[in-house]
């Protein structure tokens, strides 16, 4: 069954919150304020796909957990079963299987079927206790203890491999808990892009004082995009500009890529609204585009879910930093102090874990591990040999 999202009118609202609602707009209507449309789910950052699963079967998963409904939602603090959530959602639309439920913590798990059909089912999904610090034992705690709630004990899951963010308290949860973790590729490529343009000098990467201009230019950039939505300019542009969004994986990237798009077009409507101005230097924009392309489509390509992509992280990071290190120097002083920025902190923080390697050692097309130095290569080579030593052998029946 293909996955498909509900939009949010297409929920049915209950009695209940209905006469909420009615209450909220009479308090607004005698304060003076103007009533607000309320939306009708929950907020999209903890929504999720449930890949059609039966309701049955989501059910036994997730229990009875409760969600805590917000008061500009529901115009109420009293919580709500998570089973009315995924009700209300399956009787409307589907009937009998599930297509959208809303959670903020999921585990999924990732295996191979029938040898070459990659597979993945949702195994739980729980509301984090707002109460609870997410510190690193207390993620473990919490991951664990929902694995037991749907059967399945520590032991069970010794062969698996956990894929996480890089927050530092994930990587606490399984430091020294005899289970093996790496990080979500897609989500390491992010952060090192975020990374890169961060001038507060008390993070991780800084930006240096000569490279400062480039926040700057990305500002400008997004400044432009605003002020061509409101002002109507976008109607008359042949292609949509992109927005910038925090939350969303490498919109800085499609937000250059829109611009240099419809530049000519936005360098004559400008003119003749007399904000020629407004619009920043094409090569500069250029420049900036070109050098975090690669990483936007190595995010897309390490991104997948229907296919393995364990052993492309390495071809992929190494090609990055190759990218990197081989660009040809701008001749912005600025975007040449970013370049050299940029480089430094994809270096850093781009971590080959080793399991990485040995996905790489079983795809023939790179199996001799030539862009390996000679100690790593035979690290891969004995840890692929003490994995092979885990598979279970069939038992041999005896000739007679």
């Amino acid at each position: 069954m293909q996955d498909h999202l509900l939009s949010d009118d297409s929920l049915e609202e209950s009695g209940d919150e209905r006469v909420a609602e009615n209450a909220v707009q009479k308090r607004r209507k005698s304060s003076g304020k103007m009533p607000v449309k309320r939306r009708s789910v929950l907020p999209s950052e903890i929504q999720l796909k449930a890949r059609g699963m039966p309701v049955e079967e989501v059910a036994n998963m997730v229990k009875n957990d409760t969600f805590v409904l917000r008061a500009e939602i529901f115009g109420s603090r009293k919580g709500a079963p998570f089973w009315d959530t995924m009700r209300r959602v399956v009787d409307k639309e589907s009937e009998d299987r599930l297509d959208f439920v809303c959670c903020s913590r999921c585990c999924t798990v990732y295996y191979m079927f029938g040898g070459s059909e990659l597979r993945e089912r949702l195994l739980l999904c729980s509301e984090w206790d707002t109460v609870d610090r997410k510190t690193g034992a207390a993620v473990q705690k919490f991951i664990f203890s929902k694995l037991r709630e749907i059967g399945l004990c520590e032991e069970d899951v010794k062969l698996c491999t956990f894929v996480t963010d890089q927050g530092g308290n994930m990587k606490v949860a399984f430091r020294n808990s005899g289970f093996e973790r790496i990080n979500c590729a897609g989500h390491l490529l992010n952060t090192c892009s975020q990374n890169c343009l961060k001038s507060n000098p008390k993070s991780q990467h800084p930006m240096p004082a000569e490279a400062l201009p480039v926040l700057a230019l990305a500002n400008q950039v997004k400044s432009l995009v605003t002020h061509c939505k409101q002002g109507g300019i976008s109607r008359q542009l042949k292609t949509t500009l992109k927005q910038h969004c925090e939350t969303r994986w490498n919109t800085h990237v499609e937000m250059f890529a829109s611009v240099l798009a419809v530049y000519d077009q936005l360098e004559d409507i400008l003119a003749e609204r007399k904000e020629s101005h407004l619009l920043p230097s094409r090569q500069k924009m250029q420049e900036f585009h070109d050098l975090f392309e690669p990483a936007r489509d190595a995010t897309f390509l390490l991104s997948a879910s229907k296919r393995p992509t364990i052993h492309l992280v390495v071809p992929a990071y190494l090609e990055l930093k190759r990218h990197f290190k081989d660009q040809v120097p701008s001749d912005f002083p600025e975007i040449r102090a970013f370049q050299e920025h940029v480089e430094n902190v994809f270096n850093k923080k781009l971590e080959i874990d080793e399991l990485h390697r040995v996905a790489v050692f079983l795809d023939p097309s790179v199996k001799h591990l030539q862009f390996l130095t000679a100690t790593e290569r035979v690290a891969v080579l004995k840890r692929a040999m003490e994995e092979v030593q885990k598979i279970p052998q069939p038992k041999r029946q005896e000739l007679r």
